[in-house]
């Protein structure tokens, strides 16, 4: 999928350098904050002991993570719903900035969590 996301941002903005660079900078932030979010998440799993032991402020602590994951994912997929009637450009770099982020920072973390395995 990031092969074909680049090849696809390659063709439609190699006519202008500005589009570009703006692709460039939103996949690099993306990818960025996407892994250090995997990042977290994961070392945070191997970090908690396999018996988990249900006390009420872990459930209370774990329903509010559902809810704002749940919030960000649907910030995440209606911000370029937004963009598209604005700007139909910025949506079409957003969006391919997310897919090539969210494979990069993925294999990423595939690879570390191999590595350490």
């Amino acid at each position: 999928m990031v092969i074909i996301s680049v090849i696809f941002a390659l063709v439609f903005f190699v006519d202008s350098p500005s589009l570009l660079a703006l692709y460039l900078i939103s996949t690099f932030t993306l990818t960025l904050i996407l892994f250090g979010l995997k990042f977290i998440l994961y070392s945070r799993v191997e970090s908690e002991p396999l018996e988990y032991s249900s006390t009420q402020s872990q459930e209370k602590r774990m329903k509010w993570q559902i809810i704002v994951l749940i919030v960000a994912v649907m910030v995440t997929l209606g911000l370029p719903l937004v963009l598209l009637f604005f700007n139909p450009v910025g949506w079409l770099i957003m969006i391919d900035s997310f897919v090539t982020g969210v494979s990069f920072s993925e294999i990423t973390v595939y690879w570390y969590a191999q590595k350490f395995l």
